[in-house]
């Protein structure tokens, strides 16, 4: 899966299946996350 899709999932998901407080971390630290599954593949 690609980081858009998940990121995508996740920002569906905010206040049903995700905490929707993780909204805001989520957001603020999408570059980091991003940069962090980037060097995994």
């Amino acid at each position: 899966m690609s980081f858009e899709q998940a990121a995508r999932i996740m920002c569906e998901g905010m206040g049903t299946q995700f905490d929707p407080n993780m909204r805001t971390v989520f957001l603020y630290s999408r570059g980091e996350l991003e940069d962090y599954y980037s060097a995994l593949r």
